[in-house]
């Protein structure tokens, strides 16, 4: 199943000339691995994933990867799963 993570960063970051200060990212959930990828990276030079797009990272090859129990990772997994039902 795919979802959207939102991430608003405190304090924007910073490379060079680029800044972002927030990130939305496309997800990929294994509900009976319990399991998730990240398909997509988009960075925003504004909160909420609003403002000018500052870089798109494509990660459709990136590592499934577990989560920690009592993660945030973890407790999203769970949300994401169990609306899929």
């Amino acid at each position: 199943m795919k979802y959207w993570e939102l991430a608003n960063y405190k304090k924007p970051l910073t490379a060079g000339n680029l800044t972002v200060a927030s990130s939305k990212s496309l997800m990929l959930a294994d509900c009976q691995s319990d399991r998730y990828r990240t398909l997509r990276v988009i960075d925003y030079d504004m909160s909420d994933a609003r403002g000018r797009i500052v870089n798109i990272n494509l990660t459709e090859n990136s590592p499934w990867l577990k989560t920690n129990e009592g993660s945030v990772d973890d407790a999203m997994l769970r949300m994401v799963c169990k609306s899929a039902n």
